[in-house]
């Protein structure tokens, strides 16, 4: 009985299907999608008259500069915290508690000597855990005071006792 074939497995036969192919693709196309906007905005103003530009640019409330940049980099913090300084916590605490595991499976007589150590290790350990719940409330502030912010780009006037700083 002659033996069958098996089946090409994906993709230069290394298995699986096309799927990252595919994402890659799809990415790619947001990415020029995303970028073409811009060009469009800027296609739009230069294609309109000089009366109404000026029409356009009087109907911008003033003060929407100083909003616009309060809320990019509101923007911009939320985004250090949560993609920077929380995996960074994380990290560091995963390593440190895999350390206190080690400490642990030391033979009793070792782990009373190095008993100092293993409590500044879990002093360390018990920090970063304070600061990852830090981290995690302030990218939850962060994140409401550039939704507030960018509220007030178009709406100034909402909620004036909150932010009055950024009112103007």
């Amino acid at each position: 009985m002659a033996r069958r074939r098996a089946p090409p497995r994906g993709r230069h036969g290394r298995g699986g299907d096309d799927a990252p192919a595919r994402k890659k693709k799809r990415g790619i196309l947001a990415f020029l999608l995303a970028s073409a906007v811009p060009l469009a905005a800027v296609g739009f103003w230069l294609a309109q008259t000089e009366e109404r530009k000026q029409e356009l640019l009087d109907k911008v409330p003033s003060g929407v500069g100083g909003r616009a940049i309060a809320a990019g980099v509101a923007f911009g913090t939320l985004l250090l915290l949560a993609r920077v300084a929380l995996p960074a916590f994380f990290g560091a605490s995963g390593a440190l508690r895999g350390l206190l595991v080690r400490f642990r499976e030391k033979p009793r007589v070792l782990r009373v000597l190095l008993f100092p150590v293993e409590f500044l290790v879990y002093l360390l350990w018990l920090g970063l855990q304070m600061l990852f719940a830090v981290d995690a409330f302030l990218i939850l502030v962060a994140a409401a005071v550039g939704l507030l912010l960018v509220i007030r780009i178009v709406k100034p006037d909402i909620l004036p006792g909150i932010l009055p700083e950024f009112a103007e």
